[in-house]
């Protein structure tokens, strides 16, 4: 994964600050869409961001140092108060498995 390019230093948003993460998926997309009137939306995804726009970081939420620099970004850029984090990223390191059981109720 590509690093974050160093984005300007912005003034403090007027609108309390929201990050929603999983932005460039459909019901992130929409969540941002639906906060934007209200908040200073900044959107986080792993890939299908453009990496130029100026309120989306790219991070990728497996590696620790990629959410570090990711939000070392974001606090340089609008400071350290956060109204909210809408995390709707989501990571599957293994297929679901279901196993049988004799006790009802248990998996």
């Amino acid at each position: 994964m590509a690093s974050n390019q160093p984005k300007a230093a912005k003034a403090k948003p007027e609108q309390p600050l929201v990050i929603v993460t999983g932005v460039s998926g459909s019901i992130g997309a929409a969540v941002a869409r639906a906060l934007a009137a209200d908040y200073h939306v900044v959107g986080l995804d792993r890939e299908g961001i453009d990496p130029n726009a100026e309120d989306c970081f790219e991070f990728d939420l497996t590696s620790d140092e990629s959410m570090a620099e990711a939000f070392d970004d974001i606090r340089n850029r609008y400071g350290k108060d956060i109204a909210s984090v809408v995390h709707l990223a989501a990571y599957f390191a293994a297929p679901w498995r279901v196993r049988a059981s004799s006790s009802p109720g248990c998996c």
